[in-house]
Parts: C-alpha cells; sequence; structure tokens
C-alpha cells in the first residue's frame, strides 16, 4: 500500500508516528490530515502548493507541513526518494505552525536513515528507540534560516497570462516596461496587480522563478554554473551566485556537491 492509499487512515489511527519511505515520480492531489508531516527529499526535487504559493525542496532538505494544511504535492524525477514521518502530536509554536522548508544536518539524514527500519508503519512512542522520532522534532525546531523559494499564484486571469508568459521566457532579458506593454497593461496597473495578488514586485517574482529554474538544472543536469546562470537569465556569474546564495543559504556549487555526499 503507497503514500496515498495510507494517508486516507492516517486520522483514524492512534499510534504516535506514521512513517513511510518512497521512490517515486509522480502527482498527489490536494489533501490534508490531521498530524505534522516531516518530509525530507533524498536526490531529486520536490514541489508543495499550498495556500496559493509554489515551494521548491532541493535535495538534502526537509519540509514541515503543519496539520489540517490542505497541500499537493509534485516529484518531478525517479530519482527522488521522499522520507516522510507524519505526527500526531507536537508542539506549539510559531515554528510549528508554519510550512517551512529548511537544510538538513547531518544528525537529521542519520536519524532518518535509521528511521527506514519503521518503513510503512505505525509507531508507539514506548517502541524501542522511538523516541528518536521525536527527537527530530527538536532538531528542526533549532532549524533558524527557512529557505525564501517559494512562487505565489494567482486566480486573476490577466496575471496569470503575465506569469506564463514568464516561465516560457525566464531566460530572456525581461523589462518590466517591455512586458507591460506586450499585455496592454499601463505600468500603473501592472505594479498594483502584482503587489495585490502576489505580494510581491515584477522583479521578486523573476528572481524566485529564475532560482527555481536554476535548482533543477543543478540537480537534474550536469551543466556548469556558468551555463546554467546564462540558461536562466544572468550574464553575471557574481550576479547569479550572490542571488542564489541570498534565496537558499549556499552557492549553486554547494548545493550540488552536498547533494552527491
Amino acid at each position: 500500500m503507497k503514500l496515498m492509499e495510507r494517508l486516507e487512515e492516517l486520522d483514524d489511527r492512534t499510534e504516535d508516528v506514521f512513517v513511510i519511505h518512497e521512490k517515486f515520480e509522480r502527482n498527489f492531489d490536494s489533501h490534508l490530515h490531521n498530524r505534522g508531516q516531516l518530509s525530507y527529499v533524498e536526490g531529486g526535487i520536490a514541489f508543495v502548493e499550498s495556500e496559493g504559493n509554489s515551494w521548491v525542496v532541493p535535495a538534502k532538505h526537509f519540509i514541515w507541513i503543519p496539520a489540517h494544511l490542505p497541500h499537493k504535492l509534485r516529484v518531478s524525477s525517479k530519482a527522488t526518494q521522499l522520507h516522510s514521518l507524519y505526527f500526531r502530536q507536537y508542539p506549539e509554536g510559531d515554528f510549528y505552525n508554519n510550512m517551512g522548508i529548511y537544510a538538513a544536518n547531518s544528525l537529521f539524514i542519520n536519524i532518518i536513515k535509521y528511521s527506514e527500519r519503521w518503513n510503512e508503519t505505525y509507531v508507539n512512542f514506548t517502541e524501542t528507540k522511538a523516541s528518536m522520532l521525536y527527537a527530530l522534532v527538536d532538531i528542526i525546531a533549532d532549524q533558524t534560516k527557512a529557505l525564501n523559494i517559494k512562487l505565489p499564484q494567482t486566480d486573476h486571469e490577466g496575471l496569470q497570462e503575465v506569469l506564463r508568459y514568464l516561465e516560457e521566457n525566464f531566460e530572456q532579458k525581461l523589462i518590466s516596461k517591455n512586458v507591460c506593454r506586450k499585455f496592454n497593461l499601463s505600468e500603473r496597473t501592472y505594479y498594483r496587480l502584482f503587489k495585490e495578488e502576489l505580494n510581491c514586485s515584477f522583479l521578486q517574482y523573476l528572481q524566485t522563478l529564475r532560482i527555481i529554474k536554476a535548482i533543477e538544472l543543478l540537480l537534474k543536469t550536469n551543466f556548469s554554473i556558468q551555463d546554467i546562470a546564462n540558461q536562466v537569465g544572468y550574464e553575471s556569474l557574481t550576479a547569479f551566485s550572490n542571488t542564489f546564495l541570498a534565496y537558499t543559504h549556499v552557492r549553486p556549487l554547494d548545493m550540488r556537491l552536498k547533494q552527491k555526499k
């Protein structure tokens, strides 16, 4: 029985933690559950949609999804292994009440690896060594730098058309004034739409889109860092590396090397 089939029974079970480790490439439609979800991405890349945003989870990172939060999951590579733990109880607080993506440290990864012995199993806290699963909850709360890599979404049809254009042409030299002209929008209207519908500027959206595309290329191809910078619209490698660092807290090469360890 695979993940979505097991999720249907989560809320009816009284055990403390459900553990599942899968390698796959597929989409999961919007769903929610009454447990906090901790998912670690080993290799490849995963995407999560929730609350009008699309989040990217690179290899060697994890995402915390609080209970009762509707979300979609997309895994875009057969090489991606997703390790997920669903906690019936976890502490209160801002960290646990909000979705976030974080880099995994070596202790976290080792505990995740150890948890593979409970694959597709419901685990009670009283079981031998099961307490280490709850140690993960304490470990993740120490994370202070969430990755700032999420794309806002909108139901506004006119702006959706603009965003599709950016998606298809992100590697080009895009200037807001020219995009306004292409879609017969005044710059005032254009700026208002981005602020009201997406809560960000044109430049912020475009930068985020380019960094997400760069992460995919880093983790799925062997292109050089310079080639990737060019392919996502950066003429300067330094500018690309600095922007990448601001979003992910690591340099592009470091993220690639970290995945291969």
